[in-house]
């Protein structure tokens, strides 16, 4: 309940940004869009990383998701966006690391010239094993703008508040804060991205509390001139956390590094219908044991939109 109220207070907000910004805008014609994905994925390492728990056990499985979008304004100067998210995964044997999530944001960016006002708010519930899990509501400030024009900046800041159903010791406040600068090519089709974010989090277990940092880059490139046509994306990013207060279990403070690489390779079926191949490594280090581990991921799937 105290999710549900949260969420609607952040929507009433962006509610009012929208009479205040622009009294006499225009509506735009109803844009839908609908995006639905199967995929089947291959897992070294079974993670719930909000739990801290792992797995050593490499394991089949299947995801489905679907994407409902509405976009009520869409002009130059104004633009609001409300979506809902579903997902669910399912691995072949440990069914108790199934994972099932909805999520609904709405988000609003006002332009002021060369400079873009933004405001996003989002509620997530997720469901472990057919259990609630986890409930987080969030809102998320940001200016943006080119620099000039291929290059992008944009800047934003986040608070959110983890809730979890029975792991009252880990229910959390969040606040981050970060930068990203975009240098598009290929007619915007494809683009180099670096970012950086700080975060803090404060649980109601001191053990938990942590100040974090972490940097990526993400490169995407078409294979060809054709619209729709094929195109491959390569990302990695470095993650480091510094925990607060000793954790018992290890009798020291806890410290934690994260190295990922990803790729992935989407090509153009049909119209409304293209195949993705996604890869991804992670190498985790920790002096906490559930925490410290490698895992390879490896996923096919198709996505349809209409």
């Amino acid at each position: 309940m105290n999710e549900a109220y949260a969420f609607l207070r952040c929507m009433a907000l962006i509610l009012a940004m929208v009479g205040l910004a622009s009294p006499a805008a225009a509506l735009a014609d109803d844009q839908w869009e609908a995006t639905f994905k199967a995929s089947s994925f291959y897992d070294s390492q079974l993670v719930i990383e909000e739990a801290d728990v792992s797995r050593k056990a490499g394991d089949l499985g299947f995801r489905i998701g679907a994407n409902l979008e509405y976009r009520p304004i869409d002009t130059d100067k104004l633009d609001v966006k409300v979506s809902y998210d579903f997902g669910q995964s399912v691995y072949m044997e440990f069914d108790d690391f199934d994972l099932q999530t909805h999520r609904v944001d709405a988000s609003l960016t006002r332009t002021f010239g060369k400079i873009r006002i933004g405001l996003r708010a989002d509620a997530t519930h997720i469901r472990l094993a057919d259990d609630p899990f986890l409930n987080l509501v969030s809102a998320s400030p940001s200016i943006s703008a080119f620099l000039a024009e291929e290059v992008f900046v944009r800047a934003h800041l986040r608070v959110a508040e983890k809730t979890f159903s029975e792991l009252d010791r880990r229910d959390a406040s969040v606040s981050q804060a970060g930068i990203n600068l975009f240098r598009f090519h290929e007619k915007g089709r494809g683009y180099l991205l670096a970012s950086a974010q700080v975060e803090r989090e404060d649980a109601v277990d001191p053990i938990l509390d942590f100040d974090g940092i972490s940097a990526s880059l993400a490169f995407k490139h078409p294979l060809n001139d054709a619209a729709g046509g094929p195109t491959f994306k390569l990302t990695s990013d470095y993650r480091i956390r510094d925990y607060s207060a000793v954790t018992q279990s290890i009798g020291e403070q806890r410290s934690e590094n994260r190295f990922r690489l990803g790729g992935e390779l989407e090509i153009g079926l049909m119209d409304n219908l293209r195949a993705e191949f996604t890869y991804r490594f992670t190498d985790r280090n920790s002096n906490l044991a559930s925490a410290d581990y490698t895992e390879h991921r490896a996923e096919a799937g198709l996505v349809f939109t209409i």
